[in-house]
């Protein structure tokens, strides 16, 4: 008795053949809202690929940048040239203002490194203290408390 409950189970359609003969129906029936349908995943599909794509070019501008001004200030640093730590300085500033999370945070402690030495040591510690507080990295967290220990106390 069980055999032939077995083999009537064995010939019923199994789950796959059923929901592809369903979806195959569905199809057939409303095939316009079907093309509808599929090619609004393909604009949206296109979309989300061309802002990525626009992301990812932004990102690499902003990481030239951030280089560019690295070198600026490490041509500072070797020739003590006023005109690299002022193109420093604007690339850091530009950098730091795009709101690209670790890399404004890279460029607020270069700014604060190049206003401490400017002597604006204010300056240089609210930055210190706003990556601080706002990184989640913990490099740039350890970074921002060495310098700022490395500055003292504010004087009052």
């Amino acid at each position: 008795m069980t055999k032939r409950k077995v083999k009537e189970e064995l010939k019923k359609p199994d789950f796959m053949l059923v929901t592809l003969g369903r979806a195959t129906t569905f199809v057939k029936e409303h095939l316009r809202l079907c093309i509808i349908g599929v090619s609004a995943l393909v604009v949206i599909g296109l979309a989300l690929t061309a802002y990525r794509m626009y992301e990812a070019r932004e990102n690499d501008k902003l990481q030239y940048q951030l280089q560019e001004g690295i070198t600026a200030y490490q041509e500072y640093t070797t020739n003590g040239s006023g005109q690299a730590l002022q193109k420093a300085e604007s690339m850091f500033k530009s950098v730091s203002a795009s709101g690209q999370r670790n890399l404004d945070e890279i460029a607020k402690l270069y700014l604060a490194k190049i206003y401490y030495s400017q002597g604006k040591s204010e300056d240089a510690r609210s930055l210190y203290l706003e990556v601080k507080s706002r990184t989640s990295n913990s490099i740039l967290r350890k970074l921002a408390e060495t310098a700022l220990q490395r500055i003292g106390q504010p004087t009052k």
